[in-house]
This record gives C-alpha cells, structure tokens and sequence, in this order.
C-alpha cells in the first residue's frame, strides 16, 4: 500500500497487530541512520533495547532525503492530521534536545504560504488542526504581504497564511547530532551497506532507508515509493544564516 501525505484516507488498512512486540533485552536492528532510523534507533535504546544502527555512508550524507543544509519543519499537510500531530511532536524533541546537545539546529523564522485563489485546500483543511493545539496560522491579505514581505511579488496572489509555529531544521548537523547521542548513550553504530536481501541477526529488523526501500526490496516494493524532484535554493540572510525555501 503507498501513502500520499496529503492523502490520509490512504492510512486506511494499516495495522501494527502483528508486530513482534519488543521486550527490555530484546537486540533490534534498524538500518538507515536517517531521521527516521536515527530517532526509532534512539528511542529503542532508551527502552531498554540492546539496537545496531547501520548506514551505508552516515547520518546526513549527500544520498540521503535527511541531508543537505536545510529542511522546512511545517505543520501544513492538508486534511492530514496525523502528519500535523507528527510536527507538533517532532518540534518538541528538537527543542528539548538542542538544549541537551548546547546546539540550536531548529530556527523559528515561521513559514509563509502564498495562495493564488480565495480557496486553497493544502492550508484550509490543516486550519482546524492548527486551532487543536493552539498554533494558529495568521491570515496575510494581499495589501499586507507586500508590506510585511517586500521580497514577494503579490501580483497574482489572493492572499497568504503565515505559520509563526514552523521554521527550519539545519539538516545534515542534526542528524549526526542524533547519530553522536545514540553512541554515546551506548548504541552500536555500524557504517557498511546492506545488501538486498542480506540476512540480519536481530530480534527486529527495522529498515529506515527511506526512498532506496524499493531497490532494497525489489520484489515487495518496487516503484511504490517514487521520488519527486524539488527544487532548494539557499538565501543568505543580512545575519549570515542560510535558510531554506
């Protein structure tokens, strides 16, 4: 079954029922150190759980969907409210762990969204949500978004929401960061490549490789998961902080 994040009906049918049920001593093996791997890795140890975590080329590195400088953090995913409950929980564990760390890797600088029509579905239906757990988006009229952001051209606009809730994470730093944390709290990391259809050693395998699942399972998965291209273009700000759009 494929999953489209703005999609939630397609959740519709999972089930972790038959689920091998982790016990305290049981070994766990998760392979890709991304932001998936790296935090399931983590909280695995913290339970109690004797965890690998394998990774071809490292947290972070160029070939994974967790690496380069910057990613949005952002609550807007249409009428998907489990993707919005997901970013309210992963901003909690940025902050209280940049605190751990001594390190700011999550920036609030807020998302703006530029809507070409009086309707649109991608922020409306994640309205609702927002008001849930008291992190409201401010309405922007076309008059204001010039004023408050000269860079924008509001020509075809009908108007804007901002997000003062979301920001941007500093992308490959945070994952080595997690990656750091889970060796020294006495995680085993191994840095090798895994091959399709390998043969691991573990009580649970758990498999975070994110887009290369489908090369990894060939047979199972297939072109199910599919990458679309998107395009990031860094800006230098007057303060010197790269920030991604």
């Amino acid at each position: 079954m494929s999953t489209n994040t703005f999609a939630p009906a397609s959740f519709k049918g999972l089930t972790s029922n038959n689920a091998r049920k982790l016990k305290h001593g049981d070994t766990a093996i998760v392979v890709g150190a991304g932001a998936f791997g790296g935090w399931t890795a983590l909280y695995l140890l913290r339970s109690g759980i004797k965890t690998t975590l394998i990774d071809a080329w490292g947290a972070g590195n160029s070939r994974s969907s967790s690496g380069d400088e910057t990613r949005v953090i952002r609550s807007t995913y249409g009428a998907n409210e489990f993707y919005f409950d997901l970013n309210v929980r992963a901003l909690t564990l940025w902050k209280e762990h940049q605190k751990s760390w001594n390190r700011q890797v999550f920036f609030n600088t807020g998302v703006l969204w530029l809507c070409h029509s009086e309707k649109c579905s991608l922020v409306d239906d994640s309205i609702p949500f927002s008001r849930k757990h008291k992190m409201e988006y401010e309405y922007v009229s076309k008059n204001d978004l010039e004023k408050r952001f000269n860079l924008v051209n509001p020509e075809d606009l009908h108007h804007g929401y901002f997000d003062p809730y979301g920001g941007y994470l500093k992308a490959r730093e945070s994952m080595q960061l997690v990656q750091e944390t889970f060796v020294n709290e006495g995680g085993n990391y191994i840095n090798r490549i895994v091959s399709p259809g390998e043969k691991l050693d573990a009580d649970t395998i758990i498999y975070a490789c994110g887009s290369w699942l489908g090369s990894m399972f060939p047979k199972e998965i297939g072109n199910r998961i599919t990458c679309s291209k998107q395009e990031s273009v860094l800006l230098r700000s007057a303060c010197g902080q790269s920030e991604g759009v």
